[in-house]
């Protein structure tokens, strides 16, 4: 079987937290203000975020996870309630995650 560097790193339990926690996004959307969403697929490339927004493919936008700095981000496709993200530059994963379960633990 196959393990993300994510799993290496922070072992099985991520997958554990990863089901049984949801993990907020609070997108800057600039001229529309902040918006809060529930992240649905993160990766290093991007992520798929749930939440009530009027935002369109090619918008950029300023992501943040908990208290870690902003992630600039480009708008990718939207269907619903659900927003596809391009990071502008890949996410550290095991940085990210670790940053995630501390603030929540």
């Amino acid at each position: 079987m196959l393990h993300s560097r994510s799993s290496k790193v922070l072992g099985s339990g991520a997958r554990l937290c990863r089901s049984r926690r949801a993990m907020f996004v609070e997108i800057d959307t600039g001229e529309s203000g902040l918006i809060r969403a529930v992240t649905s697929n993160l990766s290093r490339g991007g992520l798929a975020a749930i939440g009530d927004n009027a935002m369109q493919p090619g918008d950029h936008v300023l992501l943040r996870f908990g208290n870690g700095p902003q992630r600039a981000a480009t708008v990718v496709w939207r269907k619903g309630r659900r927003t596809g993200f391009k990071f502008d530059r890949e996410l550290d994963l095991p940085d990210q995650l670790d940053l995630n379960l501390q603030q929540h633990s």
